[in-house]
C-alpha cells in the first residue's frame, strides 16, 4: 500500500485551546485571538474550580464546577505567545482538559496549591462577576 504523502494534515499543527476568562470575545485580552479559529462556545467537564485571581480568573482541576469557555485553533506561533502571556508553565500550566461532551483541549490551569487563598465563583462562568 503506497501513501502519496507522510505529511499530516494541517489542521494538525494547530491547537485547540479552550479559553475561560480575558481571552474571550468582548474580553481585553482577545485581540491576542484574532488570527486564531474559532470552534465554539462549550464549558468543561464538572471537574474544575473558577477561582477569582482579583481581576482574572484561574481554572483549577479537581473541582466540582463546570466552566464555561471557547474553543480556538490556534497556530504553533500564536500558541507559544499565549503560552508567554499566561506564564506557562509558571503560573498557568497548559495542560489536556476534559470538555463536557467527552472531548479534549488544552486549556491553562492553575496548580490548587497555588488558588487555595482565592475566593471562588460559584458558577464557573467569569462573565457573571460583579
Amino acid at each position: 500500500m503506497h501513501h502519496a504523502s507522510h505529511d499530516s494534515p494541517p489542521s494538525q499543527s494547530e491547537t485547540l485551546i479552550f479559553v475561560y476568562g480575558r481571552m474571550r470575545r468582548g474580553e481585553e485580552n482577545h485581540r491576542f485571538l484574532i488570527e486564531a479559529r474559532y470552534v465554539g462556545e462549550t464549558e468543561t467537564a464538572t471537574c474544575f474550580d473558577l477561582v477569582d485571581l482579583g481581576g482574572l480568573p484561574g481554572l483549577i482541576e479537581g473541582g466540582t464546577s463546570s466552566v464555561q469557555g471557547e474553543l480556538y485553533m490556534v497556530k504553533p506561533s500564536l500558541l507559544s505567545m499565549i503560552d508567554e502571556l499566561e506564564d506557562h508553565p509558571e503560573t498557568f500550566r497548559r495542560t489536556r482538559i476534559e470538555l463536557a461532551d467527552g472531548s479534549f483541549a488544552d486549556g491553562y490551569v492553575m496548580p490548587r496549591s497555588q488558588a487555595s487563598c482565592f475566593p471562588r465563583f460559584t458558577d464557573g462562568c467569569w462573565r457573571k462577576r460583579a
